[in-house]
């Protein structure tokens, strides 16, 4: 299987203490549905594995603006995180950073 499952991205990260509440997280599904499907990005905060994948290519973009962001980017950077973020051995708080030196 060399495709991550597409569902991963969508999924919320594991709960820090403080974080929302079941109900909090229903309502967050309500207001995505009543969108039409369409999904904000939380940058500073992010909720979702999407977010953080966000967060690796603006990073990545703003650190090298000769390039920036190209079509595709996502593509390549997407199975690196997910390699990471599935792995048990991989240290949770370390996945965004290694994501990134990886893609970099």
């Amino acid at each position: 299987r060399t495709r991550p499952e597409l569902g991963f991205f969508a999924r919320r990260l594991p709960r820090q203490q403080g974080e929302a509440t079941a109900e909090e997280d229903e309502g967050e599904q309500n207001q995505g549905q009543a969108g039409g499907g369409q999904f904000e990005v939380e940058v500073a905060e992010p909720r979702r594995h999407s977010d953080v994948l966000a967060r690796i290519l603006l990073l990545y973009a703003r650190l090298n603006p000769g390039i920036g962001y190209v079509q595709g980017m996502n593509e390549i950077c997407a199975p690196i995180y997910y390699l990471f973020a599935c792995d048990p051995l991989s240290d949770a708080a370390a996945v965004e950073a290694d994501a990134f030196f990886c893609f970099s």
